[in-house]
């Protein structure tokens, strides 16, 4: 029979502390993981900032694990609803980032 694949154990932290724990696989997309933060947290995925360490983690990225971890603290930045939408306006078309608000703009 293969070996499972054992799960790690995923803290997500905000500012105020500890949202949620999470289990992923550990070479769970951070897309698929920020579903599951949804899940458990009720925060949108579009509004999530996944950062680990100093890296701010993209949503093709994966868990950033060391050999033989069971578990990993994963801090999340809120972004607020009006900046997640304009994200996914300029994704959709670049052009869109020319009709975003200063404050939109100018967060690089």
């Amino acid at each position: 029979a293969p070996a499972e694949t054992s799960k790690v154990q995923v803290h997500v932290s905000g500012l105020a502390g500890l949202l949620c724990t999470v289990l992923a696989e550990p070479a769970v997309p951070m897309r698929e993981l920020k579903a599951a933060i949804e899940q458990a947290s009720g925060i949108p995925a579009a509004q999530q900032r996944l950062v680990s360490g100093l890296q701010e983690l993209g949503d093709l990225d994966r868990l950033p694990l060391e050999d033989k971890v069971d578990d990993i603290d994963i801090t999340l930045v809120k972004r607020s609803p009006e900046h997640a939408r304009w994200l996914f306006e300029v994704h959709r078309s670049w052009t869109r980032f020319l009709d975003a608000p200063h404050e939109v703009r100018g967060n690089r």
